[in-house]
């Protein structure tokens, strides 16, 4: 009896929970259709709305050569041919509104940069006449200037400087056409997704701090990288994107001509030279897409030989497997460039994910400093900064998670999780090792026993002795004759006698240096809104009271998990050391003998150490009010606000529309 009612009740009760599940389905398909078709619609609108000229007045109108009034140059056939010295061809029409400007060129040396001035003759939005002057500087493997004008004009003139006599100019002319861009739409349709993200999500996933570190993280860096030009942006990237193309792990490399000038310093990688609009972008793309193609029967192979004493390589794994997933797929060059760099973003994004996660305290803030603009940059480019940064905010959040829970008994994985993270992340720059000893601030009785206290030091002492051995004590038992070539005239065995013959004065070159950079480098543009080659974020002040702000209110946890003086005095010493060291080693390589002022060094070297740094100052006592979602919703709709505006100021206006 008992069984036969237990067979009988229980389907009913799982065809009402199945009916139920389906109907919340269904409500979920339905919230996220009304979600997706307007983020889709308002996209579309925005991009739109750049099209109004163009649907008002849509032409393509052709300049002819043979009829500019020129200097310093000579007709030949349908073009003009520029002379030694400066040169102009000027264009004369009839007024009217101007979307873009271009002319076609050929050159005859090849390794002379085509960079010309241009010079608008137009009408402001009072009617008055104005000279508007351009600087055109056009990228190596493009034939095709495009100009983005947006102005009533009625004369333009080229400006070609000395040394690119045999110039020539074939054909001009100016355009008002409909062209839609995906780039900005995608910004558009990024924008929107996130905002809906952040005010319509109700899983309680969406609404935890590190996952929406890991959306927007995604979602912008995947921005970054879709409208960055296909060329050299970011710090030294042509050495870090030879070392990812040729990491042993991908066996063999094909090279082309252009494709080893990618690897280098090049005129063809140059990084003030960048397409400045959509068409120049697409005609380098498809440049790239013949002289750089890996598929070519033309390329050389190399074989990618395994070198285990460039323990860096380590931090080039994701975007070598980028590249390589690219070419297994057979894309051409730009997209496997794209690719790597988004392998790069998306290693940053999940480590610095499981970081904040982990995190006691100061969520929202290391939240915030992952998301500005330098991080993600230096993630959606090829560089070994953001695995750096990654792997020092994970291991000091296992560190603090053990740290700061003075009851629990320590656990073992979390000790080599903080030992590992940072000791992996210092193999690139080994001045940021001396972090692993804060895990000698673990109290006696956190651990189990005496065993694995001992075994938790010697991991600490020795791996700090490990790496200062094998990269910091070579430099000063046997210092090279020179320093980094990049600095100039330097030589490092020199500057090192100079240095410990006077140390006295040395301290005082050092902190002056050091003082007068200190806010710039932490809360300033050097360290959090600084873009490589490109632009400085137009965000600077609002990026600055954001994290003061943060640091101020973000108290979430510190009631019973803070930091001790002992504690915030070793990671003070700690955190003075390894700028001692930030400056002393680029004072050695980048700066030129006996000079007092330190070449060389970026507030990108100081990113590791924000967290740490802001976490000392962290208020105990104080206690917040508001509402925590809200707040939540404050601080990234902030975050926002200061990415998109930096995408669209510093990438998408110069180098997109």
């Amino acid at each position: 009896m008992n069984l036969s009612v237990t067979k009988s009740k229980n389907p009913k009760k799982s065809a009402g929970q199945t009916d139920h599940m389906h109907g919340d389905r269904k409500r979920s398909l339905l919230r996220i259709i009304l979600i997706v078709i307007p983020v889709l619609f308002l996209a579309f609108l925005s991009e739109l709305a750049f099209q109004i000229p163009a649907l008002r007045d849509s032409y393509n109108t052709p300049l002819p050569v043979t009829s500019a009034s020129h200097k310093g140059c000579e007709p030949d056939g349908d073009s003009i041919v520029c002379g030694a010295e400066k040169s102009s061809v000027t264009f004369c029409f009839d007024k009217q509104y101007v979307g873009k400007f271009y002319f076609s060129f050929e050159r005859e040396a090849a390794d002379k940069l085509a960079d010309f001035q241009i010079s608008v003759h137009s009408y402001n939005v009072f009617g008055t006449e104005e000279i508007v002057e351009y600087t055109d500087q056009n990228p190596n493997l493009i034939h095709t200037s495009t100009i983005n004008l947006h102005k009533e004009a009625d004369e333009i003139t080229i400006r070609v400087p000395e040394g690119l006599d045999g110039l020539k100019i074939t054909n001009a002319g100016i355009k008002n056409e409909f062209q839609f861009s995906k780039e900005r739409f995608f910004f558009f349709l990024a924008l929107y997704a996130l905002i809906a993200f952040l005010f319509f999500s109700r899983s309680a996933w969406a609404k935890k701090v590190e996952s929406r570190f890991l959306v927007f993280t995604l979602v912008i860096g995947t921005v970054f990288v879709s409208v960055l030009p296909i060329s050299k942006v970011g710090w030294d990237e042509e050495i870090h994107f030879n070392r990812a193309y040729t990491l042993p792990i991908t066996r063999t490399a094909k090279l082309t001509p252009t494709l080893h000038e990618y690897t280098a310093v090049s005129l063809t990688n140059w990084p003030y030279n960048l397409p400045q609009s959509k068409e120049e972008k697409v005609e380098l793309f498809g440049s790239l897409d013949t002289l750089a193609d890996y598929r070519s029967p033309e390329a050389i192979e190399i074989s990618n030989k395994p070198n285990l004493t460039n323990f860096y390589n380590l931090h080039y794994i994701p975007q070598a497997l980028g590249i390589k997933a690219g070419q297994l797929l057979h894309l051409n060059f730009g997209y496997v460039y794209m690719l790597g760099r988004w392998c790069n973003l998306l290693a940053y994004a999940v480590i610095m994910y499981f970081a904040i996660k982990k995190l006691p305290i100061g969520k929202r803030l290391m939240a915030a400093i992952g998301l500005m603009p330098t991080p993600i940059f230096l993630a959606s480019t090829y560089s070994y900064d953001a695995m750096i940064i990654a792997g020092i905010t994970f291991g000091f959040a296992y560190l603090l998670a053990e740290l700061l829970d003075r009851k629990k008994p320590l656990e073992t994985k979390n000790f080599v999780f903080f030992v590992v993270s940072i000791a992996v992340a210092s193999l690139a720059k080994a001045i940021y090792i001396p972090l692993v000893l804060m895990g000698l601030l673990i109290p006696k009785d956190k651990y189990k026993n005496k065993k694995q206290r001992t075994l938790c030091r010697l991991a600490v002492i020795g791996s700090v002795l490990l790496l200062i051995g094998t990269f910091i004590l070579p430099s000063f038992i046997a210092p090279p004759a020179t320093g980094d070539v990049r600095g100039g005239d330097t030589n490092r065995a020199a500057q090192l006698a100079l240095v410990l013959s006077q140390p006295i004065s040395y301290l005082g070159v050092w902190f002056e240096n050091f003082s007068s950079t200190i806010v710039c480098f932490t809360l300033g543009p050097d360290s959090l809104a600084f873009l490589g080659h490109l632009a400085t974020s137009p965000c600077v002040h609002l990026i600055m009271i954001l994290m003061i702000v943060l640091i101020l209110t973000d108290t979430a946890g510190l009631s019973n998990r803070h930091m001790n003086i002992k504690e915030k005095g070793v990671l003070t010493f700690l955190l003075l050391a390894i700028a001692g060291m930030i400056w002393s080693a680029l004072y050695l390589d980048f700066t030129e003998v006996g000079r007092t002022t330190i070449a060389g060094v970026q507030g990108r070297y100081y990113l590791p150490l924000l967290f740490p740094l802001f976490s000392m100052f962290l208020p105990v006592k104080l206690r917040t009010l508001w509402n925590e979602r809200k707040y939540d919703l404050a601080v990234f709709a902030v975050i926002a606000c200061i990415e998109f505006k930096t995408i669209y100021d510093c990438v998408l206006v110069p180098f997109n529309i």
